[in-house]
């Protein structure tokens, strides 16, 4: 396809948001390339197993049965490929993991499904070997089957807890212990929420039995307050219980830390889409409505790329995005099945919200670090050095990057933005950020440049006429389509 040639449907991302929204649109007879980083389709959640591990235990049947039904239909699928920035004509370029020229992918319609990377709060011993993110332990045990550790403890926040320990003990992982800071005993009001979702709740029962069969402790309002270790890895863990002046220690190789996700916003912002920061953790979003229409004509998004729900949201979400797009295509889904997901989408959005209240990640508190204390360690920025650029005049937080480098290296400030923030807007304090401004995170308002992830020099230049654009390429096209159909 070419700019000339254009797909009906180009779909950045390949998971669960992105199978779903291709299957739906193929099914429908649209022309869909579906755009991913990944060698294999499928996601971090619908990742699938080599077949000497699928053999021992398939995980997540659902995901493959999904890839195979997308690429039974005829979509074109680009794996291996980082899309990396717009040309002037709106089309995206892709350039290939191997390295291959950059690629023109143009579409009449663009879906945003770029999913949600996993939220990284920094601490003492953070960047210890043997620190990981629940993403990384799941990979390593379920998917791959490799081993883990000899002692895994899991903490943070947030009902994904839960499900990773439950999965780690299925693959076989000792996992030691669960702490979760979350308070032990919800609010009335929440207990009410949650009856509303009687399958959750019964998914929450199954995790919990696993722990107990399992004979692992759950420990509630229980904060990490440090990881010890040296260059050999971890030795242990520090806890401090809710109420309890005592910190509670605990011998571990391997801690699995995680407190939640946040969206991947990059591309939307790139294409000139309106985002409002998320209320806790300040990371910016795509505005988008029930049918995933961004702020920009023909640019949709969906899934935890707008905001964290998880797998079945996403689906659901990625669903009435492409019913919304065959529809103004000319091919209209059933009534009955687009009703059905906006029930789901309904119910599944307000459970979102439920733990977002009853399981807020500590963000705010990146900002009693210490000063010695790593926060950026792709360049090896320090908290006290945050603290110094932002009290000696730097009043926004480019500034603050550009002064200290975090959020420069190759993560490209992706583990490291909303600590940075924090500890930043804590400085500047009643200089900068007034009244009712001081009860909410400053967004994160580092502004995305092409290339929004790394690629290599060939990749980019090797094309002949491949250069950097602007948002304008989407509303150019837009018009000239809405011109031809006149």
């Amino acid at each position: 396809m070419t700019d000339d040639d254009p797909y009906d449907l180009v779909i950045v991302g390949g998971g669960p948001a992105g199978l779903t929204a291709a299957l739906t649109a193929a099914d429908a007879g649209l022309r869909t390339v579906v755009v991913d980083e990944s060698p294999e389709l499928g996601g971090q959640y619908f990742r699938q197993q080599p077949p000497p591990v699928r053999a021992r235990g398939e995980h997540r049947p659902r995901g493959r049965r999904l890839i195979e039904q997308v690429t039974s239909r005829g979509v074109d699928v680009l794996t291996g490929h980082v899309v990396w920035g717009v040309d002037e004509a709106g089309s995206l370029l892709a350039a290939p993991l191997s390295g291959s020229p950059t690629r023109r992918i143009a579409g009449e319609y663009t879906l945003i499904a770029a999913g949600a990377h996993e939220l990284v709060l920094p601490f003492p011993g953070w960047t210890l070997p043997g620190v990981v993110t629940p993403g990384f332990a799941l990979h390593t045990a379920v998917v791959n089957g490799a081993r883990l550790g000899e002692r895994v403890v899991v903490a943070g926040t947030g009902p994904f807890l839960l499900l990773v320990a439950q999965e780690l003990l299925r693959a076989g992982v000792n996992v030691i212990a669960v702490a979760d800071e979350a308070p032990v005993t919800p609010t009335p009001g929440s207990v009410c929420r949650a009856a509303g979702h009687p399958r959750q709740l019964a998914q929450l029962g199954s995790m919990l039995a696993t722990l107990a069969r399992h004979r692992v402790p759950w420990w509630r309002a229980t904060r990490l307050l440090t990881v010890e270790g040296g260059a050999d890895g971890v030795r242990r863990a520090v806890f401090s219980p809710a109420g309890d002046d005592q910190p509670r220690s605990v011998a571990a190789d391997v801690v699995c830390v995680a407190y939640g996700f946040k969206p991947n916003s990059e591309l939307p912002l790139l294409l000139g889409c309106e985002c409002r920061p998320d209320p806790v953790t300040g990371v910016l979003a795509p505005v988008a409505d029930a049918a995933g229409r961004t702020t920009m004509r023909r640019v949709y998004a969906a899934g935890d790329g707008v905001s964290i729900g998880g797998a079945d949201l996403a689906m659901a979400r990625a669903y009435l995005a492409a019913a919304d797009i065959c529809a103004v295509r000319g091919h209209p889904l059933p009534a009955a099945a687009v009703r059905r997901r906006q029930r789901t989408a309904r119910r599944l959005t307000s459970l979102a919200r439920l733990n977002s209240q009853l399981f807020t990640p500590p963000v705010r508190r990146a900002a009693e670090l210490a000063d010695d204390v790593v926060v950026c360690r792709c360049e090896a920025v320090t908290a006290g050095s945050i603290r110094a650029a932002a009290v000696t005049g730097w009043y926004d937080l480019s500034g603050v990057k550009a002064s200290t480098r975090a959020g420069m290296g190759p993560c490209q400030g992706r583990e490291c933005t909303v600590a940075v923030t924090a500890i930043t807007q804590a400085e500047w304090g009643d200089r900068a950020v007034a009244g009712a401004e001081r009860d909410a995170l400053a967004p994160v308002t580092w502004s995305p440049r092409e290339p929004v992830r790394p690629v290599r020099l060939a990749s980019a230049i090797a094309s002949a006429g491949i250069l950097p654009g602007d948002r304008r390429g989407h509303e150019a096209r837009g018009a000239r389509a809405e011109s031809t159909q006149a």
